[in-house]
């Protein structure tokens, strides 16, 4: 049964016993959603209850009307795999390594040439060296990080 009904036969039990002279306080009406909820629900529970001061009826109810349209999106049609990643985002390959390339290729240059000029009149052949990685930029906070 959705919550919105769910909600509405409780209200409609809280009137009938109005009618009949047996007035039901909003916090009884909460407690009673509360022992009636569908298991999937029992989450909220403390969530409701630990709110001070102690929530009213209508909140209850717009809170866990939320909760089954989260619930309904994220395992429906509204969403497009069946997984909990709410946004994942990566560099493309191609432009992160094309940076550090060209960025390696300005240090070795200089290197080059250093060592081609002392090694007098060599082949200016160099030999591998160790490459250390470029340090990462984190572009949501300007901050470089090695």
């Amino acid at each position: 049964m959705p919550i919105l009904a769910y909600f509405g036969r409780l209200k409609d039990f809280a009137d009938q016993l109005c009618e009949l002279s047996d007035l039901v306080t909003d916090r009884a009406l909460v407690m009673q959603m509360f022992r009636g909820l569908h298991p999937r629900f029992y989450y909220t529970i403390p969530m409701l209850t630990s709110r001070v001061p102690y929530p009213m009826f209508l909140e209850c109810r717009a809170f866990l009307a939320l909760e089954e349209s989260r619930e309904v999106y994220s395992h429906g049609s509204g969403s497009s795999s069946g997984s909990d990643t709410a946004l994942h985002v990566s560099a493309p390959a191609n432009s992160n390594n094309s940076t550090n390339n060209r960025n390696r290729n300005r240090r070795n240059k200089g290197k080059e040439t250093a060592k081609g000029k002392s090694a007098a009149g060599g082949s200016g052949t160099t030999s591998s060296t160790l490459q250390l990685p470029m340090p990462v930029t984190n572009p949501w906070t300007g901050l470089v990080h090695a």
